[in-house]
Parts: structure tokens; C-alpha cells; sequence
């Protein structure tokens, strides 16, 4: 996995740390122990190993999506999923956001009308 900049990871003791900075040379990583600071880059989660553009670009899509109507939210970030695949944009950004709405799917027990699942993955019993 790349550690990159702007990534939480977790310290021997585990506690969570935020990655400063890195040498691509030696490999070793610096990383700011603030609590407060770890905190304030995760907000809605954890988002390591995508660049800083696509990490705000995950965030302004779920903020996009916002609504009082969770059920709505679902839909319309399955709707944005399913218009970035068209786009061909940034598979790990596509990945986190479906990850995402797997999230709110199983939270609130409902599947948007056009929510598509691989084939490969329905299985009957």
C-alpha cells in the first residue's frame, strides 16, 4: 500500500497518527502525533492512498449529495457512482465512494431502484 501524504496510519502503540511528509529515497515517514489534527483531516473517514485533489473531490461529492432524506442521499450518490463511471474517472475514487454507499445501504436497510451489482457476485442458494 502507498503511504502518502495527508494518510492516517496507525503508531506501534496504535494509535492514529497523520503522514506530514515522506522520503521517497529512505522511505521514512514523518508524522504529526496532534490528536485534534488527525481528527479534523478525517471527518468523514479514513481516505488513505488517494491524492489530495481526490480526497476533496470525495468529499464534495458527499457533500453534494447531502440530505435530510437518507434514502435520497443513497440515490443520488448511487446516480453520481454510476455518472463517474461513465466519465472513466479515478477508479480508487469510485472505489471509496462505493465503499460509501455499501456503508449507508446497510445503515439504513435500503438499495436505491437502479443500485447494479456485479454478476459475478449474486449468488443464489
Amino acid at each position: 500500500m502507498t503511504i502518502l501524504k495527508g494518510d492516517v496510519v496507525f503508531a506501534r502503540a496504535g494509535d492514529p497518527v497523520l503522514v506530514k511528509s515522506k522520503d521517497p529515497k529512505s522511505g521514512n515517514v514523518v508524522v504529526d502525533k496532534d490528536f485534534d489534527k488527525v481528527q479534523a483531516s478525517t471527518g468523514i473517514g479514513v481516505i488513505n492512498g488517494l491524492k489530495e485533489e481526490t480526497k476533496d473531490t470525495f468529499r464534495s461529492i458527499l457533500a453534494e449529495v447531502e440530505n435530510e432524506d437518507a434514502k435520497q442521499e443513497i440515490r443520488s450518490l448511487s446516480n453520481r457512482i454510476q455518472e463517474l463511471r461513465k466519465e472513466n474517472a479515478d477508479p480508487r475514487l469510485i472505489r471509496y465512494l462505493k465503499g460509501e454507499l455499501q456503508f449507508r445501504m446497510t445503515r439504513e436497510r435500503f438499495q436505491p431502484e437502479n443500485y447494479e451489482t456485479d454478476q459475478l457476485t449474486l449468488r443464489t442458494y
